[in-house]
């Protein structure tokens, strides 16, 4: 391994551990990195995917909608987070705590899955969606690489 990538996961791994308590504490700005509004863009699409699927199976359950209207809400629903997912993907840390923050939230989302791949309805780029995930915390990490 050279010196520069041994450095890189160095940092990275320093910064995983005390970041993600000073952005919880408010002790980072998060404004300042457009990875946190996307993380959150991608959390809410999720819960209101979540909440429109659990109302349109009460609806349907009460015969208040048909087979039909039902596909529709869960098509409605995942079209959101598709498009929330669409962003994060796109979206490079600008900060190393939106490099934590990303780190994290592909942690918690390859544990979430229990099988250490992405298999959710919005990430269907399966593995290659996490690598893509992952190349983004490497860029974002670099320049402190390099100047470290």
């Amino acid at each position: 391994m050279s010196t520069t990538s041994r450095r890189a996961v160095l940092i990275g791994a320093a910064a995983l551990t005390a970041a993600p308590a000073a952005v919880l504490a408010g002790e980072i700005p998060t404004a300042s990195d457009p990875i946190f509004a996307a993380i959150e863009g991608y959390n809410r699409s999720v819960q209101t995917r979540n909440n429109s699927s659990t109302r349109a199976q009460l609806l349907y359950k009460n015969g208040e909608i048909n087979n039909e209207e039902l596909d529709r809400f869960y098509d409605n629903g995942l079209d959101i987070e598709n498009q929330a997912f669409d962003e994060l993907l796109q979206t490079v840390p600008t900060t190393p705590s939106g490099a934590v923050a990303l780190a994290s939230f592909l942690l918690i989302e390859l544990d979430r899955k229990g099988n250490g791949s992405f298999a959710a309805s919005s990430m269907d780029g399966g593995a290659e969606d996490g690598r893509r995930l992952l190349r983004n915390v490497v860029t974002a990490l670099q320049p402190l690489a390099s100047a470290a």
